[in-house]
């Protein structure tokens, strides 16, 4: 069995919070409750989802075109499985939406009674 010293715990900690500060200054949430592992799974997440990137010298590199195109392909069919064929107007105005704009849909549509309340 192996145990964990209370300095390393605190060291860890620290490190969390440093690595969510950060990563708040580019506009990134991550975590509060969770271990480094977490926050990694959220920070894969976010990559994933074609959110912001970083280069090798730390700059906010946005996303590519083909990124948030994908965004609005998966969020067409997430609303499709949940409330049936989009109609041509839902569909225009998914694919037009900028990256933030995609992001607050996602959230809605997880919890959305109907279609409409996701876009209003």
């Amino acid at each position: 069995m192996v145990t964990k010293h209370r300095k390393l715990d605190s060291l860890e900690a620290l490190f969390a919070e440093l690595i969510r500060h950060k990563y708040a200054e580019h506009g990134i949430l991550l975590p509060k409750s969770g271990s480094l592992l977490e926050m990694k799974a959220a920070i894969d997440m976010q990559k994933e989802a074609g959110t912001k990137t970083y280069s090798a010298e730390g700059d906010v590199e946005e996303p590519a075109e083909e990124q948030v195109e994908a965004i609005a392909d998966n969020l067409i069919v997430l609303l499709t499985e949940r409330f049936g064929e989009l109609a041509p107007h839902w569909q225009k105005r998914i694919r037009g939406a900028k990256l933030i704009t995609l992001k607050r849909y996602f959230k809605r549509a997880t919890m959305a009674p109907d279609l409409r309340s996701i876009f209003d």
